[in-house]
């Protein structure tokens, strides 16, 4: 508590950036410790602090700003507070601002990504405008800040919102064609992760078949990442039980029926894949 107040009155004072840097660091060191009104008091110090520092113009110190933010939001009880209190327009600032530096980028996109975690902040996040700064993250940034993107992408659409932005075949023929590459497996994991989420509503399901998703996935499963497989098959199997996608599904019926054959068999076939192997056949033979 003593620091927590020591730190505001002397931030409060000074105007010398490098000391107040060296407070917002101390704040960072020790807000997993600080709870209840000190967390808030804690937030707020950094946010008026934030505002005595140029960063327009100096990458530097917008890369310090952007980490000390980002390690806020890897705390959990810090989530709410940093959406509350307007962390969500500074970092669409920086992406803007530093377009050209993946180093901000991946730390903004990180930090959205750990916010979005939170149900909480996912209504907020999904009408903050992140949906316009998509395809430059996309295009400029690395794997990780892609990954990252698709990660915020993939949580909004878990909990019912985005699809207005995502289903679509721009967006999706997209996605498949650009980012879904085996040698990122971060990158090719997030966006098996959005596909699964994009797969459970019968709306964006009918975009996905009409993007081809059916024989791009099965052309995957032997070659994906470990990681990713759960939701490949779950998108399959939420295709597959649906009757308007049948012929969709039958037109791919013979490398389906080998890689169901080569999953079962696998000796790495894990249970909840073993049970989409079983839910796909289910699926089929009730269609008529």
């Amino acid at each position: 508590n003593n620091i927590v107040n020591i730190v505001q009155t002397l931030s409060s004072q000074l105007n010398r950036i490098d000391t107040i840097c060296m407070l917002m660091m101390t704040l960072c060191n020790i807000c997993p410790a600080v709870l209840g009104p000190d967390a808030e008091s804690t937030i707020r110090i950094c946010f008026q602090s934030t505002k005595k520092i140029d960063v327009s113009k100096n990458v530097t110190k917008a890369l310090f700003v952007v980490d000390v933010y980002n390690n806020f939001s890897r705390i959990n009880h810090y989530s709410s507070l940093l959406v509350d209190e307007g962390l969500m327009p500074l970092l669409l600032h920086m992406i803007d601002l530093h377009s050209g530096v993946d180093d901000i980028l991946k730390k903004c996109t990180e930090a959205l990504a750990n916010l979005s975690i939170n149900r909480k902040n996912r209504r907020e996040i999904a009408s903050s405008g992140i949906a316009s700064r998509l395809t430059l993250l996309f295009e400029k940034g690395s794997p990780t800040t892609r990954a990252y993107s698709l990660l915020i992408m993939g949580n909004l659409l878990s909990s019912g919102l985005f699809y207005d932005k995502v289903a679509n075949e721009n967006t999706i023929s997209y996605i498949l064609e650009n980012l879904l590459q085996k040698n990122y497996p971060k990158q090719f994991a997030a966006v098996s992760y959005c596909l699964s989420q994009l797969s459970k509503v019968e709306h964006s399901c009918e975009v996905l078949v009409k993007c081809d998703v059916v024989p791009i996935l099965l052309g995957y499963l032997r070659e994906a990442p470990p990681e990713s497989l759960d939701n490949l098959w779950m998108v399959l199997v939420n295709i597959s039980k649906h009757s308007l996608f049948f012929n969709a599904v039958m037109k791919e019926v013979r490398p389906l029926i080998v890689e169901l054959f080569e999953e079962v068999k696998s000796e790495t076939c894990s249970l909840h894949q073993r049970q989409c192997v079983v839910q796909i056949c289910l699926n089929l033979s009730r269609q008529r």
